[in-house]
C-alpha cells in the first residue's frame, strides 16, 4: 500500500424518509471529497472532524439549493479509510463491518440502535435535540448495541460478543482504529448497510459469508458477488427484506482494489 490511501463508504437512506437516495449520495460524496483533499495534502490529523464539518456544509447547502427537506437527508454513514501507516472504520448510524484476515479468520461486527432509531449526520442541522429526546434524553444512556461474531482459523464461529454503547458515542461516531500491524494482516474490509441482517430465514453470518465469498478481485468483484448471492438466496426463498448496500477494500500484497455496490 505504499503511497496509497484506500477508502470505502456505505450510506443507507431511512426507509420512512423522503428522497433519501439523494441524501445518501450527498453524505457519501461529502466524505469522499474530504478524504481525497486531505490525503492529497498528507495532513490527516483532523480528518474525521473535517468530514463532519464538510458534511454539515454539504447537507445544509443542498437543502437550500435543491429545495430538499430534512427528511430527504436522513441517511447513515459507515466508512473505512486505510493507508500504509494505519487507518480506521467510522460508524454513524447502523450497519455491519467485516474484517477478513490472511490467516483465514474473519470478524463480523453489527451495530443496532435501540428501537431501530439510528443517528443520521443530517440531524446536526435541525433534528438533534428531538433525536436526543426520542432516545430518553440521557447522553450517557446505552442506546447502541455492538455485536461481534468471530471465526477462527479452523472455520469455527463463536457466539456474538455484545458491547453496549452510549448515546453520546453513537452520535459522535463509533471509531474502530486500525494500526499498521493490523492492516498488514487484513485480506479485505467490507462494509454493509443493515439490509444484510434482514434476509429471510438467514442468519447474519450466513448472509455475510455468501456476499463476500469472492472468487477473485478483478473488476466489479463486490457487485458480481452481491448479485449472485441475492439470486441464490431468492431461489432458496430467502429474500432480502431491505436494500443491501456494500463497499469493499481488498488488500493484496502488490495492489489495493476497492469496489462499491
Amino acid at each position: 500500500m505504499a503511497g496509497t490511501t484506500a477508502y470505502a463508504i456505505v450510506s443507507d437512506g431511512c426507509s420512512t424518509g423522503g428522497n433519501t437516495d439523494v441524501g445518501s449520495r450527498l453524505v457519501a460524496l461529502s466524505v469522499a471529497s474530504v478524504i481525497k483533499k486531505i490525503c492529497a495534502r498528507v495532513e490527516n490529523n483532523h480528518l474525521l472532524e473535517d468530514i463532519k464539518i464538510r458534511q454539515r456544509a454539504v447537507l445544509a447547502g443542498a437543502k437550500e439549493i435543491l429545495g430538499l427537506s430534512e427528511e430527504d437527508l436522513y441517511a447513515t454513514c459507515v466508512h473505512a479509510c486505510l493507508s500504509e501507516n494505519g487507518g480506521y472504520v467510522s460508524v454513524l448510524g447502523d450497519g455491519v463491518v467485516v474484517f477478513a484476515y490472511r490467516s483465514g479468520e474473519m470478524e463480523i461486527i453489527q451495530y443496532d440502535w435501540t428501537d431501530n432509531m439510528p443517528y443520521y449526520p443530517a440531524y446536526k442541522e435541525e433534528g438533534e435535540m428531538a433525536f436526543i429526546t426520542s432516545h430518553g434524553g440521557d447522553m450517557n444512556g446505552l442506546r447502541v448495541k455492538e455485536e461481534r461474531f468471530v471465526c477462527d482459523k479452523n472455520g469455527i464461529w463463536t457466539a456474538g460478543k455484545i458491547r453496549e454503547i452510549s448515546l453520546r458515542e453513537g452520535m459522535e461516531g463509533i471509531i474502530l482504529p486500525l494500526s499498521k500491524e493490523i492492516i498488514d494482516e487484513i485480506s479485505f474490509v467490507a462494509l454493509f448497510s443493515d439490509g444484510v441482517t434482514q434476509v429471510e430465514k438467514t442468519e447474519i453470518i450466513s448472509a455475510v459469508r455468501r456476499c463476500t465469498s469472492y472468487k477473485n478481485i478483478r473488476g466489479a468483484f463486490a457487485k458480481r458477488r452481491m448479485i449472485n448471492a441475492i439470486k441464490e438466496m431468492q431461489k432458496e426463498g430467502c429474500c432480502p427484506m431491505d436494500d443491501i448496500a456494500c463497499a469493499v477494500i481488498s488488500l493484496e500484497r502488490e495492489e489495493v482494489c476497492h469496489d462499491n455496490n
